[in-house]
């Protein structure tokens, strides 16, 4: 430990002699006990003044240093050295005899006294302070205890700046977090860098700076929003450089988790909750549910997978994406927009709609409770007991979903024939979008299907899907009919290749179609921008994916969502190149027309 020792008798010839000052009053000494603390001051009084001093001496109080006191935590928080102190496992590690002899190891016998929580399983902590506090925790509980204190180390993410600087406050870039939670002015946080104790020309470079990351200030974004924006960072050992809009990304994304809610639940008090049908009934009903649930419980069942095989790995980056993608897009870009015409309109198999939904929103709540808690668990207190797939009162105990309790809904056919008609459904609001008319404006279409017999008949049979969220009808499903024999065929389309062998036609309302010659080459040149865009984008991926160790280093989820994306992409450009060349055709024919 270590010991104060103050002068009784003061004078500035003895103090400056021992090498005190008149602000400490004394020197401290490190001993093994009291007595070698009296030798060590007799000593330094002797060499420094010629005789002997009165004195104090005090012992410290913190009889352990900092990183010394903290490498004994696991165990000290615990009890220990109480011989009730038992670790949940059998020792396994014993000292050679030339380091030392072990002491005596509590009996690792579960009984009342087992320490259930030593040793952890996980340990997360920051790489700058792996040595100075990890390496000790490992050495010194293992010593006392013979058990290794946890089996893994897990090593988060460093927060820098948005220029991968560290934050710090000499150099005035530190973002307080509260300032993200709550929002702030511009002039409050130019505010407190005046009132800091920076040198004038680091006060006035920090300024400046602030001033350029923030023009506006921080908007207020909350709790849930700024954990979901660091998760989705958390790549393992990296540095992030952090951005306060992708946090404001994530805020839009709890707000749309919110309206969701919203909307299911306002149809859940309009049917009434015992009209509705429950988790239960929904898993009796498995295979007899109608496409568009079929399809969205399969879609549920891949995202539990994915979140559950990355957090296993400590993924949370992918684990954050996979869950606000499965909301996002499927379950509120897809389904509900599928559904809700049903819901709004008509009576058909509300009960059934319904229920799936409350079931979806459940599920996607308890998938992203652990990363946005507080909105997650005001959500679930709205949801009637009768519809909740567990009995717990709060969603924090709830068990987290499993992919062996979702694997009754797995169905990847499901999951391509909804690929193929949502790729439909893409090209025919393109042309509406290509041709400036409204989503919701009505059109004529025909499909054209080459050697695939099975496509012909899927496609039937999702027509109405495609119908109602396309806004079209779709008057007849060709089988082995040339695109360009059946587009020579109909009244001036516009078509739209959606795969190799499948390809949409979409009969333009009169009054849409271009047949001034400058609107023409207006239209060309702004569907060649769009093509050399798509085209630009899709290279950039393509080199992505074809980098050096690409399959063996990035997690085969994004691998698969870096292969949609290509896919999307390449039935684009399809589209775009299916496009000028019938805007091309209408050129030469108009160009014709107009030398007649």
């Amino acid at each position: 430990p270590a010991y104060f020792i103050s002068p009784t008798t003061t004078g500035s010839t003895q103090v400056n002699a021992v090498g005190l000052s008149e602000e400490t009053g004394g020197f401290w000494v490190v001993a093994r006990n009291l007595e070698d603390a009296k030798k060590q001051a007799e000593s330094m009084f002797q060499k420094t003044h010629g005789k002997s001093v009165e004195y104090t001496i005090r012992r410290d109080e913190d009889v352990l240093d900092t990183w010394f006191s903290s490498a004994l935590l696991p165990i000290s928080c615990f009890g220990w050295p109480s011989p009730t102190f038992t670790p949940s496992v059998a020792p396994t590690f014993s000292l050679s005899p030339s380091i030392g002899p072990l002491p005596p190891l509590p009996s690792a016998n579960i009984s009342n006294n087992t320490c259930l929580f030593y040793p952890l399983s996980v340990m997360e902590t920051g790489s700058d302070i792996l040595f100075f506090w990890v390496a000790r925790m490992a050495m010194l509980c293992t010593y006392f205890t013979g058990v290794p204190p946890f089996e893994k180390v897990l090593l988060h993410s460093i927060v820098k700046d948005s220029q991968g600087r560290k934050m710090s406050k000499s150099i005035g870039n530190v973002i307080d977090p509260t300032h993200v939670i709550k929002g702030v002015e511009l002039q409050h946080m130019l505010q407190m860098i005046r009132d800091s104790v920076l040198p004038q020309h680091e006060k006035t470079r920090a300024m400046k700076d602030m001033q350029i990351e923030f023009p506006n200030g921080i908007p207020e974004c909350g709790t849930d929003a700024l954990r979901l924006g660091l998760a989705g960072y958390a790549q393992l050992g990296k540095r992030i450089h952090l951005d306060v809009r992708r946090v404001v990304t994530a805020r839009h994304f709890c707000n749309k988790l919110w309206n969701l809610s919203r909307f299911v639940l306002n149809h859940v008090e309009r049917l009434g909750a015992e009209e509705i049908l429950t988790a239960d009934e929904i898993v009796a009903q498995a295979h007899s549910l109608p496409f568009p649930e079929l399809w969205a419980l399969n879609e549920c069942h891949v995202t539990v997978e994915t979140v559950s095989n990355a957090l296993n790995q400590f993924d949370i980056a992918t684990a954050a994406e996979a869950t606000t993608q499965f909301v996002h897009l499927q379950l509120c870009d897809v389904y509900l927009e599928i559904t809700k015409f049903t819901v709004n309109h008509t009576s058909a198999r509300q009960d059934v709609i319904v229920g799936v939904l409350v079931h979806l929103l459940e599920l996607s709540l308890r998938l992203a409770h652990p990363i946005i808690p507080f909105v997650t668990e005001e959500i679930y207190q709205n949801i009637p007991h009768r519809l909740r797939s567990s009995n717990s009162p709060l969603l924090m105990t709830c068990p987290y979903p499993s992919a062996d309790t979702t694997r009754l809904f797995s169905n990847p056919q499901i999951s391509k024939d909804m690929e193929l008609a949502q790729s439909i459904v893409t090209a025919i609001r393109s042309i509406k979008s290509t041709n400036k008319l409204k989503l919701k404006e009505f059109v004529e279409v025909e499909i054209s299907v080459n050697g695939q017999p099975n496509v012909v008949e899927t496609v039937r049979s999702l027509s109405e899907l495609i119908s109602v969220q396309a806004v079209c009808n779709i008057k007849t499903t060709y089988h082995n009919t040339s695109p360009a024999t059946l587009a020579a065929s109909l009244p001036s389309p516009l078509s739209s290749s959606v795969t190799e062998n499948v390809t949409v036609h979409v009969t333009l309302p009169a009054s849409s179609r271009i047949v001034n010659t400058e609107d023409i080459i207006s239209e060309i040149n702004r569907i060649k921008s769009r093509f050399e865009k798509t085209g630009t984008n899709m290279e950039a991926l393509k080199a992505k994916m074809s980098t050096k160790n690409y399959r063996e280093r990035v997690p085969s989820e994004i691998q698969q969502l870096d292969a949609g994306k290509l896919l999307r992409l390449e039935n684009e450009m399809r589209s775009y190149e299916t496009t000028l060349n019938e805007l091309r055709y209408q050129l030469a024919a108009s160009t014709q027309q107009n030398q007649s």
